[in-house]
């Protein structure tokens, strides 16, 4: 995984921490493996 989309992901993770924290883990695993 390039350094500068890993950044741009945990980034948008933590602004977004409220939302993604109630996202099932079925909509997560998607996400990762899309950046992975």
């Amino acid at each position: 995984m390039d350094r500068l989309v890993l950044d741009k992901v945990i980034g948008t993770l933590n602004t977004h921490k409220g939302e993604w924290a109630r996202l099932p883990i079925t909509e997560k695993i998607p996400l990762f493996q899309g950046v992975s």
